[in-house]
């Protein structure tokens, strides 16, 4: 199992509430530019979309209804919405 402390995946933000993003094996990470981060557990996903129009847009909802929404460039977009697809899934 790999290490918990070292990201599988990391991309840089775009919008003005989340700076990054980084995807662990059991969890995800938003750093927010002003504020705490949002560390998101596989167990609390409800569902991820992806779309791209100018930028690419991740948008994670947990099962709590919270909606974090991470703007990223659009090359960046299918492999962030990849990498947490598939560490929700194991």
């Amino acid at each position: 199992m790999p290490e918990t402390h070292t990201p599988l995946f990391r991309a840089d933000c775009i919008g003005a509430t989340i700076a990054h993003v980084d995807v662990f094996p059991t969890h995800i990470t938003y750093g927010q530019k002003l504020g705490r981060d949002i560390t998101v557990t596989a167990d609390m996903i409800a569902s991820v979309e992806k779309r791209e129009h100018e930028f690419g847009y991740i948008i994670l909802s947990t099962k709590s209804r919270r909606r974090i929404i991470c703007t990223v460039s659009k090359d960046r977009a299918g492999a962030l919405y990849t990498a947490i697809r598939s560490m929700s899934t194991s």
